[in-house]
């Protein structure tokens, strides 16, 4: 090839030639772009990234679905402790809302008798004035409503205390259950870690 490039005259040599500059300029490609000093391997280790790194998503994804889980039940537990207080104040406002009714209704008596009392007055005076003989005696007395005691039992029916100590009750039981919940939570994320212990990431590197 020094000596007389264009010695090549048969097309054989010239195929060989080209050939074989063909293989070589692929075998220099080829080996120019290997990353893989043991073949195979490259591979292997990419598909090992791409598996760890999908155990760490879902494994932070079951971790936020269980803290998930406690977050709400805690935000449900808080409404219903809430609620325990507005139903201590609906309490209240029940037992004096009754309480006032009945003054009311009492009070009520009261005016239905003096209105009937003005009414009779008024119907004596006119009878008495048409009236040629005497009036009866039962003209001046007065009338008198019979009143209707509306009968209110305590059977069955909490106090301003027992509702209070009811719902200090169900408060401690709910806030156990937001301790129980937390405990549990933090048991299930425990596990998740133990699995990292078990098969720590350093054996493989």
């Amino acid at each position: 090839m020094l000596a007389n490039p264009a010695g090549l005259t048969d097309i054989k040599s010239w195929l060989l030639f080209a050939i074989g500059l063909m293989f070589s300029l692929f075998a220099f490609i080829d080996g120019w772009f290997v990353l893989d000093p043991y073949p195979g391997y490259t591979g292997v280790e990419n598909r090992l990234v791409r598996r760890r790194d999908d155990y760490i998503d879902r494994k932070k994804e079951l971790i936020e679905e269980l803290q998930d889980v406690r977050d709400d039940h805690n935000e449900k537990v808080e409404e219903i402790v809430k609620q325990l207080g507005s139903r201590r104040r609906e309490h209240r406002a029940i037992v004096d809302h009754r309480s006032r009714l009945l003054a009311l209704f009492a009070q009520h008596q009261d005016q239905l008798e003096r209105a009937c009392n003005q009414l009779l007055s008024m119907y004596r005076e006119a009878n008495i004035q048409a009236r040629t003989e005497p009036a009866p005696k039962h003209f001046g007395t007065p009338y008198k409503l019979d009143r209707i005691k509306p009968y209110v039992t305590g059977e069955r029916e909490w106090n301003e205390g027992d509702v209070g100590a009811s719902i200090r009750q169900a408060q401690e039981e709910l806030n156990e259950q937001v301790r129980l919940i937390g405990q549990e939570c933090e048991r299930g994320i425990e596990q998740y870690r133990d699995l990292d212990k078990l098969h720590p990431d350093s054996v493989n590197v």
